[in-house]
């Protein structure tokens, strides 16, 4: 997760042809599920809420599959 998520993130932006100045709030699926992998997306996560300065959202993880359909 750690090697691939920037990339991903990345190309979901330009999919969306948006830059991050672009987005008002960070969504980010917390728990329940794998620490490891969660702990990765929530970090990277956090990071871009801090450094632009934007509300972070936490979605439970299982909620999220459930809705991303």
């Amino acid at each position: 997760h750690l090697d691939k998520i920037d990339g991903i993130v990345q190309l979901a932006l330009d999919t969306a042809h948006v830059t991050l100045d672009d987005i008002d709030a960070i969504a980010v699926t917390s728990k329940p599920g794998l620490p490891g992998s969660l702990l990765v997306g929530v970090c990277f996560a956090k990071g871009i809420a801090w450094a632009k300065d934007t509300k972070i959202i936490g979605v439970n993880h299982l909620e999220g599959h459930a809705f991303s359909a």
